[in-house]
């Protein structure tokens, strides 16, 4: 493993710079200071064997989740620093040709209510000006879907509430892979298996 210094800037230019995860870090960065360096330690590059239906099971090596992504993933953790109400994020990101990209992390907090905070500007809208925000239920757990989307791309985010941390699932794709992207962003979600 690796530990590398990081700009603000690099972190969302890692593979690319798209709205999908600008926005899932959105409200991990908007606890930060922005003037800090956070610290990346890459776990797993491009890693991943596809199983019979071609999807990749993408393990979180220290954020104790799982997700199945239909590409080669990225496991990395983001540790912010220590003027952020964020102690840390462990990250899964895969991304593709045509700006397809699925995104997933663990925001882990320093302090105790900071995730309920967080997670009531997402039901309030406060993450995504104009974003059609849908309240429901994930195995129990408190959770919202956000879909955006302009001519050219569209996106779906999950946040989960899961007692002290915030579960943050994203999946971005070009309209004109509507279709296909529609069945593999369900899958992606309903594949979210927390071990804790």
């Amino acid at each position: 493993m690796k530990a590398t210094q990081y700009t603000f800037l690099d972190i969302f230019t890692l593979r690319m710079l798209s709205q999908i995860v600008a926005l899932l870090l959105s409200l991990s960065f908007a606890a930060s200071n922005i003037n800090a360096e956070p610290s990346r330690t890459d776990h797993r590059l491009a890693a991943g064997k596809p199983n019979f239906a071609g999807w990749y099971l993408a393990k979180s090596t220290n954020g104790n989740y799982s997700v199945q992504v239909p590409l080669v993933f990225d496991d990395f953790t983001v540790v912010e620093d220590e003027k952020s109400d964020i102690d840390r994020n462990e990250m899964i990101m895969a991304s593709g040709a045509g700006g397809v990209v699925y995104a997933a992390t663990r925001i882990y907090y320093r302090t105790h209510g900071q995730a309920a905070r967080y997670f009531k500007q997402f039901i309030e809208g406060k993450v995504a000006q104009g974003a059609d925000v849908k309240r429901i239920k994930v195995r129990g757990y408190d959770a919202v879907d956000i879909s955006i989307g302009n001519a050219k791309s569209a996106s779906l985010q999950r946040a989960l509430l899961v007692g002290e941390n915030l579960f943050l699932l994203a999946a971005e794709w070009p309209v004109a892979q509507q279709a296909k992207a529609e069945k593999n962003v369900k899958n992606f979600l309903r594949s979210l298996n927390i071990k804790d």
